[in-house]
């Protein structure tokens, strides 16, 4: 989803400066957990897009992680 990094990217993080990789990736990680939830905008992006639309089931709520910590 190139259109969701590229905000993340230039907008919410344009001016962020962080410590280390991981302070990096434990602002990213928040800022994908807070996109999750956006689900109006993710569906634009899915509809702007030739993906179909994901299915889930309405208890699934998938964890984004840090891979380094499983």
């Amino acid at each position: 989803m190139e259109p969701l990094w590229k905000g993340l990217k230039y907008d919410r993080l344009c001016n962020f400066a962080p410590e280390d990789a991981h302070q990096l990736n434990q602002v990213v990680l928040g800022e994908l957990e807070a996109s999750r939830d956006d689900q109006p905008r993710l569906r634009s992006l899915f509809h702007a897009s030739d993906l179909p639309l994901p299915r889930a089931s309405h208890t699934d709520k998938p964890k984004i992680t840090d891979a380094a910590h499983t």
